[in-house]
């Protein structure tokens, strides 16, 4: 509906509008202009400078807590190469003692006797590979082979003292063991005998029975055992053993290699942070038992809970260390899964408020440690206080000084305003005096000043040619124009260029607008075989609207569905004919929405144009601008989405808030028509629509694997991508208890 545009004359008996009877002056508090323009410097400058102060303070935080967290990460990495390098002897130093034992053509490793019948040679043979591994890798304090029928053979390494050489067996139910000193530094071995023992405490040793022996026996395989407690001529120690079996030609186990760690140097290590003010425990994690301490910046000596050799580690509720009980019962409390992998927090301790960090370590199948990193707060984040005083001191200062500019620049602005305004008062009454208009150091102050020297001249000549009555008649007459529109439900369809800007930038104009017309004329082909009505197109942007009242449509939503999935198909068609003849192909992201809006001839009287403004088309509208963001090509609407039916395949998205409006809407990537989903994007969207609800239920962990499994299998998945991402947020920072899934969109 189109109405007529007719001119409004004013009453006969019509006053001129004074001040008093202006809209602003009756509905609206109004202010002198020197004291609006002082608040508002000073408030703009306060927020400014509480700005300048809070980002100041918040970025030095952010830093420095950063920069905490790359410490701790290097303190971390480090100790982990520690125990790498520490431990990481020990397989292949065991499988070259099992090569070297199996290439034995004597195999005088596999059938010693007892030691005092002769067959001296293979216990030595034995002895002296157990030596030759030991020279080779300085980190064992032990090596050792016991077979299946009870013979035991172990090199030593004493620090300060010669290496020892022990074999045991079994004599009428009693462990017999000869031990000998070996002095390794001349060109051969020299071997003194130290005794024979027949000690009661050896009675029960039997290599089958001994928790490396069973272990690797019945895995068949290079094994940890759990760390426990050595018993050493220092005492008790905290120290680790590896093993491996050794097969006979029947593929049984005849016998197990050992090798032993002490936890001294590990100790050692741990120490050496204090001097930087960071202190690192190294915890073994046993889900029986609870973490046990294998390594503190403590004295060893605390470490030990008994003198037995198969004793326990000193727990971590019982470590002398402060810090760490507290931060072991704050690791109590995160679930198992969570701190098995990377965990953090802040404790307070002894009045000092302290952040930790630990991470996972895991060797082979049998270690799994934990590495805790802890640094005072107050080094990470004392610099943060002393900035934001600098910063809160220097604004204030400046706060001062521009309270005083403000007063100058208000007053040269607002005296020849004021004068202007009583100038223009008269001119609004034809009062045309000729005294000059005041000027002023302000540019625009004074160029406003001429001009309205220039209006009042120019009014002057206008009054010689027409009596002043007249032309005072004609300034209260005014024109109103109605555009003629009405309410109507429509789907509206934006398709914008991704990328267009920077590709703008690239290239030629004469290349940009030749490229640009192929483009709208392959989307406007598209959109008016699908009965679309194109709106307008400015820039890059298409606009168009299915059933408007000049031409409805039966199943407007299927038909932009329809241009929508054309448009992608068609715009790929097009990237093999341009670029040939060296244009540039461009792909569009279009958005969808089906609602009321206001439709018809709209604009001003001297230019109409036939178009919908409201809700709906801000909606489309933001639908498309949200293809940047979740990676997609084409974003519809729910009401959309339910008119078209199951005429087309789409997944739900998510639910968002769009710039502008209040209420939350879910949105549908369109994908195809029924029934041309290719199978794995199918895969892909219901493990995107499980992760969906997941994410919605609050369940971040198991909705990050749903939509990391998506881009497995799509890894350009871009909805997926987002939602990753937002998980991993969330994991770190869970939203607040009355979230409901929703996200709210920053930006148009």
């Amino acid at each position: 509906m189109i109405t007529n545009i007719h001119p409004t004359p004013s009453e006969p008996n019509s006053e001129p509008m004074t001040e008093t009877q202006h809209p602003a002056s009756t509905s609206h508090r109004v202010h002198p202009l020197h004291v609006t323009l002082l608040t508002v410097i000073l408030s703009l400058l306060a927020a400014l400078g509480a700005g300048i102060g809070i980002a100041t303070f918040v970025g030095t935080r952010l830093a420095l807590r950063a920069l905490s967290a790359d410490l701790m990460d290097q303190v971390t990495q480090q100790t982990i190469e520690r125990i790498n390098g520490f431990l990481g002897s020990a397989e292949p130093a065991l499988k070259l003692t099992r090569a070297t034992a199996l290439a034995d053509p004597e195999e005088r490793i596999f059938s010693p006797a007892p030691f005092d019948n002769g067959r001296g040679e293979e216990w030595r043979a034995r002895a002296r590979l157990c030596l030759r591994v030991l020279e080779a890798y300085p980190d064992l304090v032990m090596v050792y082979y016991g077979d299946r029928n009870g013979y035991f053979t172990g090199a030593r390494r004493t620090p300060g003292l010669p290496d020892t050489v022990e074999h045991r067996w079994r004599d009428h139910g009693k462990t017999l063991c000869a031990v000998f000193d070996v002095d390794t530094t001349g060109l051969s071995p020299q071997w003194k005998v130290r005794g024979l023992l027949r000690n009661s405490s050896l009675d029960n040793f039997v290599p089958k029975s001994r928790p490396w022996y069973v272990k690797a026996a019945s895995e068949k395989r290079f094994i940890w055992t759990e760390p426990y407690l050595f018993r050493t001529i220092h005492g008790t120690e905290p120290g680790i053993t590896a093993a491996l079996p050794l097969l006979d030609h029947d593929r049984q186990v005849a016998g197990v290699f050992g090798a032993d760690f002490t936890a001294v140097r590990l100790h050692d290590f741990v120490q050496s942070f204090q001097a930087a003010r960071r202190q690192v425990f190294i915890l073994s994690r046993n889900t029986d038992e609870g973490d046990r301490v294998l390594a503190e910046p403590e004295s060893r000596q605390t470490l030990a809970t008994s003198t037995d050799t198969a004793g326990k580690l000193l727990g971590v509720e019982r470590s002398p260390n402060d810090l760490l009980r507290v931060i072991g019962s704050q690791l109590r409390r995160i679930p198992g899964k969570a701190v098995s992998e990377h965990s953090e927090g802040r404790v307070k301790v002894g009045g000092k408020a302290y952040l930790w960090d630990s991470n996972a370590f895991r060797l082979g199948r049998d270690l799994n440690w934990l590495i805790v990193t802890s640094v005072l707060e107050s080094d990470v984040l004392g610099v943060e206080k002393r900035n934001l005083t600098s910063t809160l001191l220097l604004c204030f200062l400046f706060l001062i000084l521009a309270a005083a500019v403000g007063v100058y620049l208000s007053l040269e602005v607002s005296l020849p305003l004021r004068a202007f305004v009583r100038e223009m008062r008269q001119v609004g009454n034809f009062v045309l005096s000729d005294h000059p208009s005041p000027t002023s150091t302000i540019l625009e102050v004074n160029n406003m000043g001429r001009e309205l020297d220039k209006m009042k001249a120019s009014l002057r000549s206008f009054e010689k040619y027409v009596p002043a009555e007249v032309v005072r008649s004609l300034l209260l007459q005014g024109l109103v124009a109605e555009p003629g529109a009405e309410s109507a439900r429509v789907t509206l369809f934006f398709a914008d260029i991704i990328g267009f800007t920077h590709i703008s930038e690239q290239v030629s104009p004469d290349i940009l607008v030749r490229s640009l017309a192929v483009y709208l004329d392959q989307v406007e082909k598209v959109v008016s075989n699908q009965n679309g009505v194109i709106d307008k197109c400015y820039g890059d942007c298409v606009i168009a609207i299915w059933d408007p009242p000049i031409r409805p449509e039966p199943d407007p939503e299927k038909q932009a569905c329809a241009a929508a999935l054309q448009c992608v198909v068609q715009l790929q068609e097009v990237e093999k004919a341009v670029k040939p003849e060296g244009l540039i192909a461009f792909h569009a992201g279009i958005g969808i929405h089906s609602g009321e809006a206001v439709v018809g001839n709209i604009g001003s009287p001297q230019r109409l144009g036939y178009t919908a403004i409201g809700d709906a088309v801000n909606l489309a509208s933001r639908l498309e601008s949200l293809n940047r963001i979740y990676g997609t090509r084409i974003l519809i609407s729910e009401s959309t989405r339910l008119a078209a039916g199951d005429s087309f395949e789409a997944r739900l998205v998510d639910w968002v808030v769009v710039k502008g409006r209040e209420g939350s809407i879910p949105i549908y990537e369109l994908l195809s028509r029924a029934g041309q989903l290719d199978p794995a994007l199918r895969e892909v969207c219901d493990r995107y629509g499980q992760g969906l609800s997941l994410y919605r239920a609050r369940r971040f962990p198991e909705a990050k694997a749903c939509f990391r499994q998506c881009l497995e299998t799509r890894p350009d998945d871009g909805p997926s991508h987002v939602m990753l991402a937002r998980c991993e947020q969330y994991i770190v920072s869970p939203p607040a208890r009355d979230w409901d899934g929703v996200h709210v969109m920053e930006t148009k």
